[in-house]
C-alpha cells in the first residue's frame, strides 16, 4: 500500500479517486475491516475528525462506508443521516 503523510491536505489527496484507492487498499489488506472501520482507523492514524474526510469521499465510496456502517448494526438502513454515520 503506498504510504501517505497523515496530514490532510489537498497536496496528498489529489482527488477522490486517490483517496478511495488508498481506503481500498486497507480494505484489502485487512478483510475483516469495513469500510467504516477503515475511515475511522485513518481519522485515528491522521489525528483528523472523520468528518474531516468527508471531502476526500467520492460518492460511491461514501455509500460503501454508509452500507457498511449499516451492516454492522451501527445505524438503521431507513434512518441515517450523514452526522450519524460520522
Amino acid at each position: 500500500m503506498k504510504e501517505f503523510d497523515y496530514e490532510l491536505d489537498k497536496t496528498v489527496f489529489l482527488s477522490k479517486s486517490n483517496f478511495s484507492e488508498y481506503i481500498e487498499n486497507m480494505i484489502l489488506e485487512s478483510p475483516s475491516m469495513t469500510y467504516f472501520d477503515a475511515i475511522i482507523k485513518f481519522s485515528e492514524e491522521s489525528d483528523n475528525e472523520p468528518v474531516e474526510l468527508l471531502e476526500f469521499m467520492s460518492p460511491v465510496l461514501l455509500e460503501k462506508v454508509k452500507r457498511s456502517a449499516v451492516e454492522s448494526d451501527l445505524i438503521k438502513m431507513d434512518t441515517y443521516t450523514l452526522d450519524d454515520l460520522l
